[in-house]
């Protein structure tokens, strides 16, 4: 499969990270879909175009959704406290609108396990969950 851009939101790039960085996926094992292609484009092409978007992302159509941003509830953490498409732009430090070639997230990525020890936004989360904080 071939693409000449990858639209991608937020939550997603948590997604990416882990199939990029960690020595297992779980991607590799439960999308029966397009999903898992992408997944492999963005981590084989590194000089894919990747624009940042709010709402459905490339990743969101090839699960079926065209119009609801809610349409899978595992893509959206309903926590009043934590919005995960933001945090992870913030932290990732990519723009809404702005485009990158997919090396550049990836070494984003690297750079952000290097600091934080942590795969991805979504871990520090996870992670106050089980403090409880």
């Amino acid at each position: 499969m071939t693409i000449d851009k990858l639209f991608l939101r937020g939550h997603h790039l948590s997604n990416l990270a882990v199939y990029c960085l960690d020595e297992y996926s779980f991607a590799e094992l439960i999308y029966g879909d397009g999903r898992i292609d992408l997944y492999r484009e963005f981590r084989d092409n590194p000089t894919l175009p990747v624009e940042i978007v709010e709402g459905l992302d490339s990743i969101c159509e090839a699960a079926g959704a065209e119009e609801c941003l809610d349409f899978d509830p595992c893509c959206v953490f309903k926590d009043p406290v934590w919005d995960e498409d933001e945090a992870t732009l913030r932290e990732y430090d990519l723009k809404v609108g702005e485009t990158y070639c997919a090396s550049d997230i990836i070494e984003r990525f690297i750079d952000y396990k290097t600091t934080t020890g942590l795969t991805s936004p979504r871990d520090k989360f996870l992670v106050r969950i089980v403090r409880g904080r």
